[in-house]
C-alpha cells in the first residue's frame, strides 16, 4: 500500500500540468498535425524537456536553466526570450518527427514486433529498477517533464520510427547513399590542415629531490601547472620556427609574432612546411611543434566549421583560407602557424582518419532527410491557441527519459 505522501505527491504533479493538459492519465490536446498523424502537447512537452535538460548542462547554460528569470532574458536586440527561441527551436524539431511519420506511413512502413518489444522491456526495466514497479511513482516523475508512462512509450515510439525511416530511405550506415553525395558534403563541410603549434604560457616545473630530474607540477586536478610567458619569451619561440621556415615562406617576415600582428598571410611550400612539424632535438622533443598530435595524425586535422574545436579562431580560419594558405593564428592558448592542405581522396573513408569522421553518415543523413522532409514539413499544421500556452519554463530539465 502507498503512502499518503506518494499519493499526494502524484496529485500535485497532475495539478501543477492540469492548466496545460487535459490530465496526467490523458494525452492531452493536439499541438500539430499533418493529414492523419498528430502529437500532442504532452509529447511536445517531454521532447522540450529534453532540450531544456541539454541546456543545463556544464557545456551549455548549466544552472542557469534552472531559473525562470533566465528564459526571460532577452538574448538578442530584437527582443527574442532564451525562452521564446528555444521553444520556437523545439516547434520546428517538432514539425520535422511530424514530417518523418507522415512519410513513414506514406512509405507503408511498420515498426518491426521486436522494436516495439525492445521498448516496453526497457520501460518496464527502469520501471522496475527506478521505481520498485510502481507506476503511481514514475508518473508523478514524469509529471514534471507534462509527460506519463503511456506518452513516454509514445515518444520512444515516435523514435523508433525515424530511425526505422532513416535506415529505410539511407540504408544502415549509410550503405544507400551514392558515393557522390558523400564526396559533395564531404568538400563542402570538411577542411584538412596541420600546423605547427607554441603554447604562449609555459609549464612550472621543479626538480625531484630524489632523482634530480625536472617534473612538471599538477595543480588539485591533477592538470599541469602554468604560467604566462612575457613577450619576449613569445618572441623567442617564434623565432625558433622562423630561423628554419619563416624566411623561407613569408617573405623574409622578422617574426611569426610580427606577422601574425600585422595580419599576415601567405601561399607556402608544403614540403617546407611537413619536413619542419616532425623534426626533433637529441631529447626527442618536436623543435618547431609543441603540438604532438600532428605525431599521431601525420596526414592532418580535419574540421568542420561546427567542430567544438578548444581554439575556435583556428576553425574560422581555415573556412576563409584557400588550400595552400599558411596563416598565423593566435589563440588563448598560444600561436598556431596553420597550413589548409588540400581534402584527400575520399579522405571520410580511411581508417586512419576514422577520429574526424565518427559522426560523418549521420550528418549527412541529417542533411538529406531534412531536405526529404521539407515538403511535407511545410503541411504541418500547428494550433496556435495551443501552442500560446506552451513555454520552456513550465517544464523540469530532462536528462533521464
Amino acid at each position: 500500500m502507498k503512502s499518503f505522501g506518494k499519493i499526494l505527491a502524484l496529485f500535485l504533479a497532475c495539478l501543477l500540468i492540469l492548466g496545460t493538459f487535459a490530465g496526467c492519465a490523458a494525452k492531452g490536446k493536439t499541438l500539430m498535425q499533418l493529414e492523419k498523424e498528430k502529437m500532442s502537447v504532452n509529447v511536445f512537452y517531454l521532447f522540450l524537456s529534453r532540450m531544456k535538460g541539454n541546456l543545463s548542462t556544464s557545456s551549455a547554460y548549466g544552472t542557469s536553466a534552472y531559473n525562470d528569470s533566465f528564459w526571460d532574458t532577452l538574448m538578442d536586440t530584437s527582443g527574442t526570450t532564451y525562452g521564446t527561441y528555444y521553444t520556437d527551436l523545439m516547434l520546428e524539431n517538432a514539425k520535422t518527427y511530424l514530417a518523418a511519420l507522415a512519410l513513414f506511413e506514406e512509405r507503408d512502413l511498420k515498426l518491426p514486433k521486436e522494436t516495439l518489444n525492445a521498448i516496453d522491456e526497457e520501460l518496464e526495466e527502469i520501471l522496475e529498477n527506478e521505481w520498485d514497479g510502481s507506476k503511481n511513482d514514475f508518473n508523478a516523475k514524469l509529471a514534471e517533464f507534462g509527460a506519463n508512462y503511456e506518452i513516454l512509450r509514445e515518444a520512444k515510439i515516435i523514435e523508433a520510427k525515424i530511425e526505422y525511416l532513416r535506415d529505410d530511405l539511407f540504408g544502415t550506415d549509410g550503405s544507400k547513399i551514392g558515393a557522390k553525395l558523400k564526396d559533395d558534403y564531404y568538400e563542402k563541410n570538411y577542411r584538412r590542415f596541420k600546423q605547427m603549434f607554441f603554447y604562449t604560457y609555459k609549464f612550472v616545473t621543479e626538480i625531484d629531490q630524489t632523482t634530480g630530474e625536472e617534473k612538471i607540477l599538477t595543480d588539485s586536478n591533477g592538470y599541469p601547472m602554468t604560467e604566462e610567458m612575457t613577450e619576449a619569451e613569445i618572441r623567442n619561440v617564434l623565432d625558433r620556427a622562423t630561423e628554419a621556415y619563416g624566411k623561407a615562406v613569408l617573405d623574409n617576415e622578422p617574426s611569426f609574432l610580427d606577422a601574425y600582428k600585422n595580419g599576415a598571410s601567405a601561399h607556402g611550400d608544403a614540403g617546407v612546411f611537413d619536413a619542419m612539424l616532425p623534426e626533433k632535438n637529441d631529447k626527442g622533443k618536436y623543435v618547431y611543434n609543441e603540438d604532438t598530435g600532428m605525431q599521431t595524425y601525420t596526414g592532418g586535422y580535419y574540421i568542420t566549421a561546427e567542430t567544438e574545436y578548444d581554439s575556435p579562431e583556428v576553425v574560422k580560419a581555415l573556412f576563409e583560407m584557400e588550400v595552400g594558405e599558411i596563416r598565423v593564428i593566435r589563440s588563448e592558448y598560444g600561436i598556431h602557424i596553420v597550413r589548409r592542405y588540400e581534402n584527400e581522396e575520399s579522405g571520410y573513408a580511411k581508417d586512419e582518419n576514422a577520429d574526424f569522421f565518427a559522426s560523418f553518415v549521420n550528418d549527412l543523413e541529417d542533411v538529406l532527410l531534412t531536405d526529404y522532409l521539407a515538403p511535407y514539413k511545410e503541411k504541418v499544421t500547428v494550433h496556435e491557441e495551443v501552442y500560446a500556452t506552451v513555454s520552456i519554463k513550465d517544464v523540469t530539465p530532462n536528462l533521464q527519459y
